[in-house]
C-alpha cells in the first residue's frame, strides 16, 4: 500500500514539474516574440499571465527555476516596486535636467504623467501611506531643488516641490 501511495505522489510530482515546464516554454516563446514579458490577455492568455503571477508569489521556488525565470528579458520578483522606483528615478533625472519639479498643465505628456505621479507620492506621504523607504527615495528631489529640509520628508514633498 505504502508504494502505491509512493508511486502515486511521484507521478503527480512528474505532472507537476511537466507542467511548470509547459508554462515557461509558453511564456519563454511569447517573451521572445514581445522581447518582453506579456502584460495584457492581447499578448498571451489569461491563464499564463496568472501562472507569472502565480510565480511570483511562490516562496519556496527552487533555484533552478528562479535562475530561469531570472533569464527572461523583463522578468521581477515585483514588477510595482520596480515601476515605482524607475518613476522615482525619472523624477530625479527631470529635475536635474529642468530644475524644477514636473508640471501638470505642460502640453508634454510624459512630464505630465510624472506630475500626477509626483502629485499621487504627495498625497501618499500626508496620508503617511508612503513607506519611509520611498520617502527616503524622493529626498533626491528635494535636495536637487535645495529644498531646506532635505533629510526630512516631515514636511509635505508638495511644499517643498511646489516652492520651485
Amino acid at each position: 500500500m505504502t508504494s502505491k501511495i509512493a508511486h502515486s505522489e511521484g507521478q503527480h510530482e512528474n505532472v507537476r514539474r511537466s507542467r511548470w515546464e509547459d508554462s515557461f516554454d509558453t511564456l519563454s516563446r511569447v517573451t521572445d516574440r514581445l522581447g518582453r514579458l506579456p502584460r495584457t490577455p492581447a499578448e498571451a492568455e489569461p491563464r499564463l499571465l496568472m501562472w507569472v503571477t502565480n510565480q511570483r508569489r511562490a516562496l519556496n521556488q527552487p533555484q533552478h527555476r528562479q535562475a530561469r525565470l531570472e533569464a527572461l528579458p523583463g522578468w521581477s520578483w515585483d514588477p510595482r516596486a520596480d515601476q515605482w522606483e524607475t518613476r522615482a528615478e525619472h523624477l530625479c533625472d527631470f529635475i536635474s535636467a529642468h530644475g524644477r519639479a514636473p508640471i501638470v498643465r505642460t502640453a508634454d505628456r510624459h512630464e505630465r504623467a510624472l506630475a500626477y505621479w509626483l502629485s499621487r507620492q504627495r498625497t501618499a506621504h500626508e496620508n503617511g501611506a508612503l513607506s519611509a523607504e520611498r520617502s527616503k527615495m524622493l529626498t533626491c528631489a528635494v535636495r536637487m531643488l535645495k529644498a531646506p529640509n532635505a533629510d526630512d520628508l516631515a514636511v509635505p514633498v508638495a511644499k517643498q516641490l511646489a516652492r520651485h
